[in-house]
């Protein structure tokens, strides 16, 4: 990249909204289809188990794991994997940021924050940012 680059990040802030309407936006069916793919690719149905979405406070993420509800054993690569009932595989992970944390991670990494637009709720930024001069 050169100091003429920008970059354009839209993210969800985890400032100015409770934890639970967070998780609400990732308890879907359609966004379940997309990380599901992988796991069906390997012959496990939607039917074995089911999505738990939680907040983990420590690394401030939202994370999906698919929980089986029953055992299950997937062939893969010449071998058979037991996959036991209450067992979780973690699909997904959503980093959610304050506007601080996402500002210092810019300039860490070598970017200017040229502009930031918050949504009327304050729940949503815009961030410009540009390559600094090497």
């Amino acid at each position: 990249m050169t100091s003429k680059d920008f970059i354009l990040i839209g993210v969800e802030l985890l400032e100015n909204q409770n934890i639970e309407e967070i998780l609400s936006h990732y308890k879907n069916e359609k966004l379940y289809k997309l990380p599901f793919n992988v796991l069906q690719k390997l012959g496990i149905k939607r039917t074995d188990g089911h999505f738990d979405i939680v907040f983990n406070e420590i690394k401030s993420q939202v994370e999906m794991r698919f929980v089986f509800d029953k055992k299950v054993v997937v062939e893969y690569a010449d071998e058979n994997i037991e996959l036991k009932r209450d067992q979780a595989i973690l699909l997904a992970i959503s980093y959610k940021f304050t506007i601080e944390v996402l500002k210092n991670l810019l300039e860490e990494t070598g970017f200017k924050v040229k502009s930031l637009i918050l949504n009327g709720d304050k729940t949503y930024v815009l961030v410009l940012g540009q390559t600094r001069k090497l």
